[in-house]
């Protein structure tokens, strides 16, 4: 980005994101209680990492603020290049795969019978929650144990 853009060495870049990656983090992260909070401590940490950071797309970046904060934190606070591990976005693969949980969730009951239990254990979902039959998954805080 830095060859696109003419910005002054103390100014700081803005944060380049898909759209798609975007609404799967937004989406993810609006699970939490404390969301708006939790969305700028990411954007405010992730703005440290720029020009420093190898990765092959930002979920992963999102996913290790997700599932291991305290260690994003002091890595984004550290002034040595970070290489991130492609695998740490599996967590919204997993997702794309078992339904994120949203009420009207395209292609939502497809993915309730292709349901995998590793996976839905995996991220928190309660595999026999059946929402096309108007339940509701209770594990809504579905990253909250990785705080």
């Amino acid at each position: 980005m830095s060859y696109l853009l003419d910005i002054e060495d103390n100014c700081n870049f803005p944060w380049s994101v898909g759209l798609n990656d975007l609404e799967s983090f937004l989406i993810t992260l609006k699970r939490k209680k404390n969301h708006k909070e939790e969305f700028k401590e990411f954007l405010l940490a992730r703005e440290k990492l720029q020009g420093r950071v190898f990765c092959y797309d930002e979920l992963e970046l999102c996913a290790y603020f997700l599932f291991d904060r305290q260690n994003f934190l002091k890595i984004c606070d550290r002034k040595e290049t970070f290489h991130s591990s492609p695998d740490m976005n599996n967590f919204f693969d997993l997702l794309y795969d078992v339904g994120f949980g949203f009420k009207d969730e395209l292609d939502l009951e497809m993915k309730i019978k292709k349901r995998n239990s590793t996976a839905a254990s995996f991220i928190g979902y309660n595999v026999d929650v059946d929402p096309s039959a108007g339940h509701i998954d209770p594990s809504n805080e579905l990253v909250s144990q990785s705080n």
